[in-house]
């Protein structure tokens, strides 16, 4: 259960697995299975914290070997999700970047980044910082019903607005484009991204894992988006079922990983 994924452009870093945003639509929610939980429920209730991320972040990018890859937060799961409140995790590995003057890229459905407004005009001036807000409805109910417990559309553009004020290059991304319930929002939210002062935009269709599809249809069912009868035909990319692994041996992963983050700090 690596803390980061290395990639071609960017490092992505991810500091929990489960998210607390208990998003219906969540592409994430397999992921869990990993750890022997499922991907409906454990998923926004088995919640795994990475303590020393920041310390290992920092330790990482303070190697020679460092070509100095943009960090990309979140890896899995919202990087801004209610724990980061207690836990600032996000905020200690800004704060890790901005020391060492290092860019960084990030994407969340949450307002609570207006906490972190000072730290990222920082970062855009002395290393270079992207942020990318992700709405996906143009109405804060509807968005309730699919992602309980995430900031109103409404909450993101004003986030938006103050990051924009602050110097930071923001665009929205809409995601996930779900066909037949808010698709046709999609004017409607580059209008008032555009009006926000975004710069960019973004747009990703949505990966229906079969694990997925029961948690979304769940929430489809509930006043007032029941208009999005089309959705079980759009099992669209990735819908493999991922195989649990027993719990026993799940148990024996987050034993060992704790005991290696323990020696490392």
């Amino acid at each position: 259960m690596p803390w980061y994924v290395r990639m071609r452009s960017a490092t992505l870093v991810d500091r929990r697995r489960g998210c607390l945003h208990a998003c219906a639509c969540c592409g994430a929610r397999p992921s869990h299975q990993y750890l022997g939980w499922g991907a409906g429920t454990d998923f926004d209730r088995e919640i795994v914290v990475k303590h020393n991320a920041p310390e290992l972040l920092r330790k990482e990018l303070s190697k020679r070997s460092w070509q100095g890859d943009v960090v990309a937060f979140p890896g899995n799961t919202g990087c801004y999700q209610p724990l980061e409140a207690t836990y600032e995790l996000t905020r200690r590995c800004l704060t890790v970047c901005l020391e060492l003057q290092n860019p960084v890229s990030i994407i969340t459905k949450r307002a609570l980044i207006r906490r972190d407004v000072a730290l990222l005009a920082g970062l855009s001036r002395r290393a270079g910082a992207h942020v990318n807000l992700s709405v996906a409805f143009a109405d804060d109910d509807v968005a309730r019903k699919i992602e309980p417990y995430v900031s109103r559309p409404s909450d993101r553009f004003e986030a938006m607005r103050r990051i924009v004020d602050a110097g930071v290059s923001t665009g929205i991304l809409i995601a996930p484009v779900i066909p037949g319930l808010n698709d046709t929002d999609i004017p409607t939210l580059l209008g008032r991204a555009k009006a926000a002062g975004a710069s960019r935009a973004g747009i990703t269709l949505l990966r229906l894992p079969s694990e997925v599809l029961p948690v979304l249809s769940a929430a489809r069912d509930r006043p007032p988006i029941r208009r999005a009868q089309r959705l079980p035909q759009h099992q669209l990319r990735g819908s493999r079922r991922l195989t649990p692994i027993p719990r026993e041996m799940a148990m024996g992963v987050r034993m060992q990983m704790q005991m290696q983050m323990q020696m490392q700090m």
